[in-house]
């Protein structure tokens, strides 16, 4: 810590207890993989290797307008740490692009190297997961149809930042309860507001922060983690996979009455959410304000951009923490 501000990326060792007091902030934690690290890199090497061979998209403008190229798949199942869907009827209410559920089902069905592999990087997502459900008493405060209600949704991403200088995804939080993330390059900014920034190192483990619907449900004790992913032509290809743990879609969650005070129940909204997170003055405007991520310029509120985010003191872009 410093300055009085807390660590954007705190490393924890599988520790329950240190998760709430980091999401308190809006940090991130990151845990050590249970795998071997040479596994975890073999495994990223086949996923990248097959999604080399899909079509490039342009997808998701953040905050600030700065989009993906990238080559990408999702595959998702109900439950933390349960079997992948292998049907199109199973992930069709989901929040995912069409296409790209698509891909993940024909990887699960046809291509048994890219699935195992795909299976290697979700079980330290999962067990990533679980660590935090844990720490934030979810499994205490929820009732148990409602946890294996959770939808868990991985997508791999190859980013090939070839139509443009700059490729990546702009500043947001995730729209979900928590997120986790296994990467093989550098890219990811955890960003706490205007120079207060840091770039993880990517052999450090599984990444996990704090999703906007999770602040939602807590209301705002457990702000998310705002970040980006930045990509210049000529980096090195990276990829990475990300689960995103979520209440089920359009269902009415318990509330913590520990951390909200109060026993109305959470309306879970997914797109509304989502949508929501990118406007300025919107269910989040207290916090993008007060951290600074939101500036007023004529007569209204704008996101900062990415560079002004970074502008100052930042971690190294190849660096470790900060």
């Amino acid at each position: 810590m410093s300055s009085g501000r807390p660590d954007l990326i705190q490393r924890v060792s599988d520790r329950p207890d240190v998760v709430e007091r980091a999401f308190r902030s809006g940090s991130a934690i990151v845990l050590p993989w249970n795998s071997a690290a040479a596994g975890i890199a073999r495994a990223m090497r086949t996923v990248e290797r097959y999604l080399a061979t899909l079509p490039i998209e342009t997808s998701f403008r953040g905050a600030d307008g700065l989009e993906a190229d990238r080559q990408s798949l999702w595959v998702a199942s109900t439950g933390l740490g349960e079997q992948l869907h292998t049907g199109l009827s199973d992930i069709a209410h989901l929040d995912g692009d069409a296409d790209g559920g698509a891909r993940g089902l024909e990887v699960l069905r046809c291509h048994p190297d890219a699935a195992g592999a795909l299976s290697v990087l979700k079980n330290e997502i999962d067990r990533a997961l679980r660590v935090a459900v844990e720490g934030l008493h979810l499994h205490e405060e929820l009732p148990p149809a409602c946890l294996q209600a959770v939808t868990v949704r991985y997508r791999a991403i190859r980013y090939a930042p070839v139509q443009r200088e700059i490729a990546g995804i702009g500043v947001h939080p995730d729209g979900n309860v928590i997120s986790a993330l296994v990467t093989d390059q550098p890219g990811l900014t955890v960003l706490g507001g205007p120079g207060w920034a840091v770039r993880p190192a990517p052999q450090a483990g599984t990444i996990v922060m704090p999703g906007s619907i999770l602040t939602r449900w807590s209301d705002g004790a457990l702000p998310p983690t705002v970040h980006a992913v930045e990509i210049h032509r000529g980096d090195p290809t990276k990829c990475t996979m990300v689960g995103f743990l979520n209440f089920a879609d359009g269902t009415d969650v318990p509330r913590s009455p520990r951390l909200t005070g109060r026993d109305e129940p959470f309306r879970n909204e997914v797109s509304e959410f989502k949508n929501d997170d990118m406007r300025p003055d919107g269910g989040l405007a207290d916090f993008y304000s007060d951290r600074g991520f939101v500036v007023m310029e004529g007569g209204g509120a704008r996101f900062r951009t990415f560079a002004e985010l970074v502008a100052g003191r930042c971690g190294d872009r190849r660096g470790g923490f900060g």
